[in-house]
């Protein structure tokens, strides 16, 4: 049997953990696992988890979904694409069925996997897992024959409703019931634990699998790390507002706490300057509150976010008397410390991620930047905005004349972009950036590219980036050391 793990770049810290629980129940187990994934996602963590726990590990990594995001669009196309993927390459009939198994589906037990193959083995039937009751459609995880192509056309086509719904009637007859050992609960929302007794009177005393908890909870109440006891505050789920009005750089900054707070407790308001909204088209995990006024008007904001049982001001800046101690050495950790995040600065599991990218958008900037034959060399050395840069123009021209011969060099300052993380098209296919302290040097935490960072010399104006970095130079030490940035680019 074959163990197909699908994820994209939402799902990267659940089947992360997922992995490492599944880890220290089994260590390790005699399968093969398919990794499977749109490009762009980030995989490293993941295929060195399953490398440790399953024999070999196969990886697929497929186009992106350009259809609507909205659920079970985006399913539906994972879904499709490995099937027809296991269909096509499983020409000596290596595998006679594959287990699709989502990150929220967390495993209760040692030896779960081989209790759902041998349930399988002896059923007899192509199909195995949850039944819905009252429905009569198998839920989505659960075991397939390597042909389900030949069992189901609609669960190939459907587009608007989800496989497993759509391809009951014509799997029901081939579906054995394994209700007893995936235990599956069908809500609108995913199962939220908040201490070791309801975990014990939820689960099944003779399920292995249970789906669906996408927030770790259930793991942490196997591991002992929940209470015993009912906490009233929590029956409750309590809406979060972060506020961070403006500018680009340090929404940009502030992002990954926004994301953690929706993998852990719940999808937060985020209170942004309607000039700066447009950051927000591009990320699922978060519901914008448009603030109509000055972004620098950070007491009339809290004051618009009374109407949340709870208010996060990460903005440690303002011009309406909005002042915080500077306790930190930069502005950006400070915006964490004051999001209650300051001890996750370093902590690489809290990604930048932009999930909803326009690749119309992002094919129209390809089409006017990219040169054939040449790769593009980016910059940004800006002298307007909140970290100007009076050098910057003996600077570019030294660069340009050392390296246009070999690049394409793109001045990032004069692109005018629909939104700004349409940039991260230019990110991906590019070797380097050189950003002053600006948007652009925060955004490419979301990517890859190596980084030459220039930043202001002000004590705690100036950016301690996160992302590793190929080097760090202060405003006043870039003239008498341009020579390193010409050897980063050399290096490439």
């Amino acid at each position: 049997m074959l163990v197909v793990l699908p994820f994209c770049n939402k799902d990267v810290v659940a089947a992360e953990r997922v992995l490492e629980w599944t880890i220290s129940l089994d260590k390790t187990v005699p399968h093969t696992c398919l990794l499977a994934y749109e490009r762009g996602t980030e995989y490293e963590r993941v295929t060195e988890l399953a490398n440790r726990y399953f024999k070999g590990v196969v990886a697929y990594q497929y186009d992106k979904h350009i259809g609507p995001p909205k659920w079970p669009h985006p399913q539906n196309y994972a879904f499709q694409t490995v099937a027809r993927w296991v269909y096509d390459f499983n020409g000596n009939n290596t595998w006679k069925s594959f287990f699709w198994w989502e990150p929220d589906a967390t495993p209760l037990k040692p030896g779960w996997l081989k209790s759902l193959e041998d349930e399988y083995t002896s059923a007899g039937k192509p199909f195995m897992g949850s039944v819905v009751d009252g429905f009569g459609y198998m839920a989505g995880v659960g075991i397939y024959p390597w042909n389900v192509c030949d069992y189901t056309t609609r669960a190939l086509l459907c587009r608007a409703e989800p496989w497993d719904m759509v391809m009951r009637d014509e799997t029901s007859p081939s579906t054995h019931r394994a209700n007893h050992l995936i235990q599956h609960v069908r809500s609108e929302e995913p199962f939220v634990f908040e201490n070791s007794l309801q975990i014990k009177e939820t689960l099944s005393p003779s399920a292995v699998l249970f789906h669906r908890c996408k927030d770790g909870s259930l793991i942490d109440g196997l591991r002992g790390k929940l209470g015993s006891a009912p906490k009233l505050s929590t029956r409750r789920k309590k809406s979060t507002c972060l506020i961070q009005l403006g500018r680009y750089g340090d929404i940009l900054n502030i992002l990954p706490v926004a994301r953690e707070i929706a993998e852990t407790y719940d999808r937060p308001k985020f209170m942004v300057a309607q000039e700066f909204a447009s950051i927000l088209d591009g990320v699922s995990y978060v519901d914008p509150v448009i603030f109509g006024g000055h972004y620098g008007n950070v007491k009339k904001a809290i004051q618009e976010a009374e109407c949340f049982d709870h208010v996060i001001v990460s903005q440690a800046w303002g011009n309406d008397g909005w002042a915080v101690e500077r306790t930190c050495d930069s502005y950006n950790q400070e915006s964490w410390k004051l999001a209650g995040f300051l001890d996750r600065w370093k902590d690489r599991n809290l990604r930048l991620l932009f999930d909803r990218r326009d690749s119309i958008a992002e094919g129209e900037l390809l089409a006017k930047h990219l040169r054939p034959g040449k790769q593009n060399l980016l910059l940004n050395l800006g002298t307007t905005g909140s970290s100007p840069f009076s050098k910057a123009l003996p600077v570019q021209q030294s660069i340009i004349a050392r390296w246009s011969h070999k690049y394409n060099v793109v001045d990032l300052s004069t692109i005018k972009a629909r939104r700004i993380y349409d940039l991260l098209c230019l990110y991906s296919g590019s070797p380097v950036l050189v950003s002053t302290d600006t948007a652009t040097l925060h955004l490419a935490n979301a990517s890859k590219i190596k980084v030459v960072a220039l930043v202001n010399d002000l004590p705690w104006l100036g950016t301690i980036p996160r992302m590793p970095v190929a080097l760090t130079l202060k405003y006043s030490e870039v003239e008498s050391h341009i020579e390193e940035i010409h050897d980063v680019i050399a290096s490439l």
